[in-house]
């Protein structure tokens, strides 16, 4: 939301209505649909963040919509895991060849982060962040 209050026209994508209903009344546009087929224009697109949604898309089909949607010079910030399947951030980076088939590596981030209940003694599995560019 601060995005909006900024003065950028802010769009939450999701296949479940349900986890865009938070959204009424806000400014932001929720929009029911496939990331891997999103119902944008060609290049109209100046910033993604995806935040774990990666994860469970479909790789080539999602990275091809990201591309297409993305303005030149427009920026991607994609996080993910593997639901806790993964052991090595090599894997999870293998995981990302669309992406950097398609985009320009800007900077990438290795992490850990907790699994399950995090109250408790959680286990710690890799994850990606992947800062991502159109080039002009």
């Amino acid at each position: 939301m601060a995005l909006a209050r900024l003065g950028w026209e802010v769009v939450a994508l999701d296949v479940d209505r349900r986890a865009l209903a938070s959204l009424r009344g806000k400014a932001i546009h929720p929009v029911v649909a496939d990331a891997n087929a999103q119902p944008l224009r060609d290049e109209s697109v100046d910033a993604v963040v995806d935040s774990f949604a990666y994860t469970f898309l479909d790789p080539e089909r999602y990275s091809r919509e990201l591309a297409r949607v993305l303005r030149r010079g427009g920026s991607v910030l994609v996080e993910y895991d593997d639901d806790p399947h993964v052991r090595a951030h090599s894997e999870l980076l293998t995981k990302a060849a669309p992406l950097l088939e398609r985009l320009e590596l800007v900077k990438l981030w290795l992490c850990w982060h907790a699994w399950g209940d995090v109250s408790s003694a959680a286990e710690q599995v890799p994850c990606l962040a992947l800062l991502l560019a159109k080039p002009w």
